[in-house]
């Protein structure tokens, strides 16, 4: 009986056991390392993106990898620095929770404000256009029109001694993470909604929660500067308020956007703050010319879902520009025909010189269309006729009155 004593063993200490050898666990030069336990993340190796400390794990072993994206995670040390109540980290994570609870839709986590608060920046070089992590926690329009290469030493390893020399800055590789963010179901690893931080729609959108239409809860100080506009374009409905004409509900796709855009319909957040962003842009200044270049610019939020974003954005524009919410009028600097190749062999008659007529006639020409204008009279205008001839002053003998001057484009060319 004593034999069969001591040849029992518990079976807390075999289930102990299979969880240290688990086959996430792997090994290269007798140094062990956890790859990312999600399902579908082919990050074998992460890297924590926290750095709080120096218990951080950084690129090593640690207990459990936490996902934010395909190629950014934090590791369990950090997790504990702003969770455990002592530990240096949580009255700062505690003091950020209360400010997003105040004014955000959602229920603020520890993912959140890693995503928020902690995550590096991502910025493109403006000579060599590589995409490089920004190494500071400020971040502004300024820097992102500026900003260069700034790195100048380069590390060689040899299998004796490390020398150094000095290499050109965009010289240096991109960081691989970033070529992955354009692959097909790399939106799909995101854990947390993308939210713009310091935006221009910020002012527009104060009836709607922040992040229920891609817009941070607690970074949005952009303070909107003195403008000539009279506020005849005014492109969000307000729920207050009745319908207008050309009016987009910013918490919502609409049908023709989701026929355009089917990715984002299971990750609509992209996309509402991508358009909440150029249609703020075109309200605040619809005497310039809208490019994508300068939508970029105010593209301010943390991780690698801002590369995504910037090349998002160019489609984005375009369909708002073809749509005829963007990008009408009266344009300095105009590009001679707009990026679309698919209809520059479309030909178009337009019959009648009118208003409408020569308005689409214009737009078909910007996107490249061959377009031919056919008018029976000998005037151009339609009902659009003044005569001074008559009276010795301008007198309208045909349309006067503009119902509704709201989004109207006669408006907006009065304004241009």
């Amino acid at each position: 009986m004593d034999s069969n004593l001591t040849k029992w063993r518990s079976p807390r200490t075999v289930k102990r056991k299979q969880f240290f050898d688990d086959e996430n666990l792997s090994y290269v030069n007798e140094e062990r390392f956890r790859a990312c336990e999600k399902a579908g993340c082919p990050a074998k190796k992460p890297t924590c993106c926290a750095r709080f400390d120096e218990t951080c794990a950084g690129a090593g072993y640690t207990s459990r990898w936490y996902h934010m994206s395909d190629g950014e995670h934090f590791c369990n040390a950090c997790f504990d620095y702003m969770y455990r109540s002592c530990k240096d980290g949580y009255e700062t994570y505690t003091k950020w929770k209360y400010d997003w609870s105040a004014s955000g839709q959602r229920e603020a986590n520890i993912k959140v404000y890693v995503s928020e608060m902690i995550m590096p920046f991502w910025v493109q070089c403006t000579l060599c256009s590589k995409w490089r992590q920004f190494p500071q926690q400020e971040f502004s329009t300024e820097d992102i029109k500026t900003w260069k290469c700034t790195s100048s030493i380069d590390a060689v390893k040899t299998k004796t001694k490390v020398k150094r020399k000095a290499v050109i800055p965009c010289s240096i590789e991109e960081d691989e993470r970033v070529s992955a963010v354009n692959c097909a179901g790399w939106l799909e690893s995101l854990t947390e909604p993308p939210l713009l931080q310091s935006c221009p729609a910020a002012p527009f959108l104060s009836s709607y929660f922040p992040d229920g239409v891609g817009l941070s809860p607690t970074i949005n100080n952009w303070k909107q500067n003195d403008s000539t506009s009279t506020g005849y374009v005014n492109l969000f409905h307000h729920p207050d308020d009745t319908q207008t004409a050309l009016t987009f509900r910013p918490d919502i796709m609409e049908k023709e956007e989701i026929e355009a855009f089917p990715e984002f319909t299971r990750y609509p957040m992209v996309y509402l703050a991508l358009r909440n962003l150029v249609l703020s842009l075109w309200m605040l200044n619809h005497k310039e010319f809208l490019t994508p270049e300068k939508c970029a610019h105010h593209i301010i939020l943390r991780g690698l879902v801002r590369v995504l974003m910037v090349a998002e954005v160019r489609r984005v524009l375009f369909f708002l520009g073809k749509k005829g919410t963007v990008n009408h009028g009266i344009l300095p600097d105009v590009p001679k025909t707009l990026p679309s190749t698919q209809y520059s062999k479309v030909s178009v008659i337009v019959i009648g010189a009118g208003a409408a007529g020569l308005s689409a006639a214009r737009h078909l020409d910007n996107f490249g269309v061959q377009v031919i204008v056919v008018e029976s009279r000998d005037r151009i205008g339609g009902r659009v006729w003044d005569d001074k001839k008559m009276f010795g002053c301008c007198v309208g003998r045909g349309a006067q009155i503009l119902n509704g001057c709201t989004n109207n484009p006669i408006s907006v060319l009065c304004e241009q």
